[in-house]
């Protein structure tokens, strides 16, 4: 049987936060057009949503399902390699 691997979300991402807590913000106060959108983005981060593509293993036959990320300039971990070149040159 093809062995599916599954990453493990053992620590609180952004996503995580705005699922949780979203609603009550957005019940408080309005969001820019441009706010919901960076919120959209961060929320469809690494989901079916924003499509991915599916490796195999030659070997062993395993599959793992990756999905693409946002590359939102807000998101902190799509960004974070950019950044961090960008401090470099400076």
């Amino acid at each position: 049987m093809t062995q599916i691997i599954k990453p493990d979300h053992k620590t609180p991402e952004v996503a995580d936060i705005l699922r949780h807590h979203l609603d009550n913000y957005k019940a408080e106060y309005p969001l820019w057009p441009e706010h919901r959108k960076i919120a959209t983005d961060l929320l469809n981060r690494r989901t079916v949503r924003l499509g991915g593509y599916i490796e195999r293993c030659d070997n062993c036959g395993s599959v793992r399902i990756t999905y693409h990320s946002c590359r939102n300039r807000h998101c902190p971990k799509c960004q974070h390699m950019p950044r961090e070149r960008w401090l470099e040159k400076r």
